[in-house]
């Protein structure tokens, strides 16, 4: 009796395990998926959806949601910053909130299905930011950003298609 309990039990694990393993995609698949994410970089036209926290270079996070939205030669920005400023006009209250023209768009191809941006925004306080993220084949984002008169942040989050009610996090 004590066998059979013992052999069902292991039956059972071994399915889960299976399928664990078996739910993996195919590398085909993630290439797939790598070339949809990237055309989607490369169409100006998505938003990212920042929920997993933000750093300083301090450390320390936050939780927090916020968006970063790219439409054409635009982007709207939402997000949070907290950190010290060499300008005393910039307020932690501010944040990284403004609509601002993009310069310097740059989509590349990275090693393992990932994909690389990078742009320049300036807000219309004269602030410039430098915004660099990792686009994974899954849809997670790292997003960096560094300014001219701020300290560098990191953020994650995951690329989406916009949507008209963009304008606040979820």
């Amino acid at each position: 009796m004590k066998k059979n309990l013992f052999l069902s039990c292991l039956f059972v694990m071994l399915i889960g395990l299976a399928s664990a393993f078996g739910a993996k995609p195919t590398a085909e698949q993630i290439e797939q998926a790598a070339a949809v994410r990237k055309a989607m970089a490369e169409s100006k036209d998505y938003t990212l959806y920042i929920n997993r926290g933000a750093n300083n270079t301090r450390g320390g996070s936050i939780p927090m949601a916020a968006i970063v939205r790219v439409k054409g030669d635009e982007v709207y920005s939402t997000l949070p910053y907290w950190g010290d400023s060499r300008n005393s006009a910039f307020s932690s209250d501010a944040a990284m909130r403004f609509t601002a023209k993009i310069t310097e768009y740059e989509v590349t191809e990275g090693k393992r299905n990932k994909t690389l941006v990078s742009f320049t925004a300036e807000d219309p306080g004269g602030q410039t930011y430098k915004m660099r993220f990792v686009l994974f084949y899954n849809g997670r984002v790292d997003l960096s950003t560094s300014g001219s008169n701020v300290q560098p942040m990191s953020y994650s989050g995951a690329i989406g298609a916009t949507t008209e009610g963009d304008t606040e996090p979820r």
